[in-house]
């Protein structure tokens, strides 16, 4: 067999500890950033939520739903000319 010709499986066969060395050294790695990232992570503070909207936000709400209908009756009932 030539060299480089079909050698593939001997190669992979031959590194097989240094890939897996490898794979050892990414998995510690991913870990390491892993747990520097959740070290920074802020404790989340309570914060309350409204249970009622704003009076200025239910009247915007009304006003798109009707102008929403009105665009949808628009574009159903064509316009007389």
């Amino acid at each position: 067999m030539q060299p480089g010709v079909g050698s593939g499986f001997q190669f992979c066969s031959q590194n097989r500890g240094a890939l897996i060395g490898l794979a050892i050294v990414l998995m510690i790695v991913l870990l390491a950033i892993v747990a520097f990232v959740m070290l920074e992570v802020p404790p989340a503070l309570p914060k309350p939520s409204r249970r009622m909207p704003e009076p200025f936000e239910v009247a915007l709400a009304v006003v798109l739903v009707m102008v929403l209908f009105e665009i949808v009756a628009f574009e159903i009932v064509p316009a007389k000319f």
